[in-house]
């Protein structure tokens, strides 16, 4: 983020006069489209207005848990993104990912010589290497992300959404899905 002269912007690596398709992703599945549309209708207030497009009927579900809004020019998408992260940041996030963590630093453990019997080296070095290889694996995977959601309030109050400026990754053939 970089201070301008009156508010903190985000900065673009590349020219954002390019940048006009704003990403809603985090829906949860199977989220009816007209309750996206009733979010982002509320977040954008009674002067500006979002009208669907003729394939995305209000009765669909969002399965795949991202939605693209395409707009004319970068400004109208600038307007729509402070708008909804100035709606979502004033709702309670119930996201909660578990923290990184990091490689630990090994020391050097001197080899014996070639020993064909087997001893109890041999046994703590192969433990030590599946040790690794689980560290690495959980380290690798997909972080979790557990919904905590707090007593007395109404589930529709959290977030429904998240928005951002990264679109969607397309799939470079049809056959892989």
């Amino acid at each position: 983020m970089v201070n301008g002269a009156e508010e903190v912007r985000a900065t673009f690596s590349t020219a954002p006069d390019a940048r006009n398709v704003v990403t809603i992703h985090s829906i949860p599945f199977c989220t009816q489209i007209h309750d996206v549309h009733r979010h982002i209708q509320a977040a954008l207030g009674d002067d500006l207005t979002i009208t669907l497009g003729g394939s995305a009927l209000p009765d669909l579900f969002v399965t795949k848990g991202t939605l693209e809004l395409a707009f004319n020019s970068f400004e109208e998408a600038a307007v729509v993104v402070d708008r909804l992260t100035t709606y979502l940041d004033s709702r309670p996030d119930p996201k909660h990912e578990l923290p990184f963590v990091g490689k630990a630093k090994q020391k050097y453990q001197p080899t014996t010589t070639k020993v064909f019997v087997t001893n109890p080296l041999t046994k703590t070095l192969r433990a030590n290497r599946e040790k690794e290889k689980a560290d690495d694996l959980q380290r690798n995977t997909t972080p979790t992300v557990y919904l905590k959601y707090d007593e007395g309030v109404d589930p529709d109050a959290h977030r429904p959404f998240e928005v951002a400026w990264t679109p969607v990754p397309r799939r470079r053939s049809r056959h892989i899905s």
